[in-house]
């Protein structure tokens, strides 16, 4: 069964997702001691890898009562740093998310996907670092954008409008002040 449906498709009270769900323990748990860690990042829905949680017990409840944040199909906060092709979304059954935001990430993943093979080993840790940031919410509890949807949106409105490079510079110092404490 792919992670999508695991993860989005089936009720989590499933053998399925419980099993599924174990694995994924096991390889955030892993990742933890590799790393040498002591907490590991929460994806549900409420903590959107934005806390990290030092007891596996408390991240499995949350992902059985909360559930996974949308779109975490590729674990990269849990040790996986290549993108796996098995974890393309191809439909989805999310009721919480508009379908326009839907787009957005669906061609962002179709972007990073279509140009993994062309990235030059020596910049690899640049590109992993990009897909990182197209799964970080822009901020603690944020739904809509992730740090690179944002700033991509952002480099779009100062193209399409001929902003410089010191008024683009000037806005992004106001956002970051409006923005909540610990924004991205």
């Amino acid at each position: 069964m792919d992670r999508k449906t695991w993860m989005y498709g089936i009720k989590r009270a499933s053998n399925e997702y419980l099993h599924n769900l174990k694995e994924f323990l096991k390889v955030a748990e892993n990742h933890r001691v590799n790393k040498g860690e002591c907490d590991i990042w929460c994806p549900c829905k409420k903590c959107q890898n934005c806390q990290k949680l030092s007891d596996l017990n408390a991240i499995e409840e949350h992902l059985l009562i909360e559930g996974f944040m949308n779109g975490y199909t590729r674990w990269s906060q849990h040790g996986e740093l290549l993108i796996d092709h098995s974890t393309v979304d191809v439909g989805s059954n999310y009721d919480d998310m508009d379908d326009s935001q839907d787009d957005v990430r669906d061609n962002l993943d179709e972007m990073l996907d279509d140009i993994e093979g062309d990235v030059p080993d020596n910049d690899y840790e640049k590109f992993q670092q990009l897909i990182e940031d197209s799964e970080k919410p822009l901020y603690d509890g944020c739904t809509k954008f992730t740090k690179l949807s944002a700033v991509l949106k952002l480099f779009n409105l100062k193209a399409n409008n001929g902003w410089s490079d010191k008024s683009f510079t000037e806005i992004l110092e106001a956002i970051n002040e409006m923005l909540p404490e610990g924004n991205e």
